[in-house]
C-alpha cells in the first residue's frame, strides 16, 4: 500500500488469473472504530489483459469483460 501524488491511499501489487499475471493498482480507504481497522477498496479489472475470453451467454449475449472486485478488509490492533 502506498500514496497516490494526489496524497489518495493505493493497494498495488500483482495479481494471477489462470496463469497470467499483472500488476493491478486501485484505490483504499482507512477507518478505524473502537480498536477496530477497516480497510475497503474498489478495482475494476478487464478479463481480457489475464488473456481470458469474454463471457457470453448462449452464443447470443456477450458480456462485459470489465469485472468489479470489492475488498473489505477488518483487524485489530496487536497490543
Amino acid at each position: 500500500m502506498g500514496a497516490t501524488a494526489e496524497g489518495d491511499l493505493e493497494a498495488r501489487g500483482l495479481l494471477t488469473l489462470r496463469g497470467v499475471t499483472r500488476e493491478i493498482r486501485f484505490p483504499v480507504w482507512l477507518a478505524q472504530d473502537a480498536g477496530v481497522i477497516a480497510i475497503d477498496g474498489d478495482a475494476l479489472l478487464d478479463v481480457r489483459v489475464f488473456g481470458l475470453p469474454v463471457p457470453r451467454l448462449y452464443w447470443v449475449l456477450k458480456v462485459d469483460p470489465w469485472v468489479r472486485v470489492r475488498l473489505h478488509l477488518q483487524g485489530t490492533v496487536a497490543s
